[in-house]
């Protein structure tokens, strides 16, 4: 089980340091640290925010030739 203390050593270093903090806001939008309250938080939204984090594509691409042999099918990219 986790420690029910989570751990924002790293959000408290990237907070003071004025250069982390401005990367981060560049990704996250002004007031990023005001949602973020654990480092078990940045990573997630800073991925959720690439658009070619697409796991479907991922898994697409990275597991073609075995989609292929096994005829399996893929939900249409085009939303």
């Amino acid at each position: 089980m986790l420690p029910a203390e989570h751990d924002n050593s790293s959000v408290d270093k990237c907070k003071a340091d004025a250069q982390c903090r401005a990367v981060v806001e560049g990704q996250l939008g002004s007031g990023a640290f005001d949602i973020v309250t654990s480092s078990r938080e940045l990573l997630p939204l800073m991925f959720a925010l690439d658009a070619s984090h697409d796991l479907v594509e991922l898994v697409r691409t990275r597991y073609a030739e075995d989609v292929a042999a096994g005829s399996f099918e893929f939900p249409s990219s085009s939303t």
